[in-house]
């Protein structure tokens, strides 16, 4: 399952649906299939966004202003759901510049520490 955590739980819903499709078909097209996907987002109840996230194989925490993301992760209760669902797993940070900059942590045990970082060109 691909869980689609938007930036902005209550922006226009087809932005958020919009970028969803953008990224599910950009791992499609790469060979990354899923059998389920869904959004994260506030049409729907915290119950069912710690469901989701629970359940997914991959959470893709979207991007955008993360003070609000952050805001909306904590009022679902996700903060503490991925940081447990998402043990011994890897985040990949990046910024809006043409160059890509990335930040690299690991989740190992609930602690989140940077493994790496790299520039290069994106392509």
């Amino acid at each position: 399952m691909f869980a689609f955590v938007a930036s902005d739980f209550e922006q226009p819903y087809e932005k958020t649906d919009y970028y969803f499709k953008v990224f599910l078909d950009m791992l499609a097209d790469s060979g990354i299939l899923f059998e389920n996907a869904c959004v994260v987002d506030g049409r729907s109840t915290p119950a069912e966004a710690q469901r989701a996230v629970e359940e997914a194989d991959v959470v893709w925490l979207s991007g955008g202003d993360t003070p609000l993301q952050f805001h909306y992760l904590q009022n679902y209760g996700l903060d503490r759901v991925i940081g447990h669902q998402c043990d011994d797993s890897i985040i990949v940070c990046r910024d809006k510049n043409a160059a890509f900059y990335g930040e690299i942590y690991e989740i190992k045990d609930g602690k989140v520490q940077r493994i790496k970082e790299k520039q290069r060109e994106c392509i």
